[in-house]
């Protein structure tokens, strides 16, 4: 066309799951067995602590879901690439978020970073 190289970007269709068009975007190397569901659990009081969060009622109105590389040494990526964070469905910068994850994920993969794709949703109206 005009002299450069294009690359055609090619996601399944239909009833396509998540994981399926993260293995298309990512390539072969996040295949489905090495992105594990981020499931939502309410922090202990160690948790809460650590991050200085006092108000447990908060937790009731958000949903978290997503997805995570695996822990598994090779499975995680030398920078921060692959990191998207989406707040009732709009992409946003969440750096705070990020680095949280690498932290608990380079408690298990040292030197690498987590592939994460996180869904926050928050009823409107609410501030953090």
């Amino acid at each position: 066309m005009d002299g450069k190289q294009h690359q055609a970007l090619v996601t399944p269709g239909g009833d396509a799951s998540i994981k399926d068009i993260i293995v298309n975007l990512f390539g072969a190397r996040f295949e489905k067995g090495t992105i594990l569901d981020i499931i939502q659990q309410e922090p202990d009081e160690s948790v809460c602590a650590l991050y200085g969060i006092s108000d447990h009622l908060k937790f009731d109105d958000i949903r978290i879901t997503g997805y995570i590389s695996s822990c598994v040494h090779g499975h995680g990526r030398s920078t921060a690439d692959r990191q998207f964070v989406y707040f009732n469905k709009r992409p946003v910068d969440y750096a705070k978020l990020c680095r949280i994850a690498n932290e608990v994920y380079q408690q298990y993969n040292r030197g690498q970073y987590c592939m994460l794709i996180l869904f926050v949703d928050v009823p409107p109206g609410m501030f953090f």
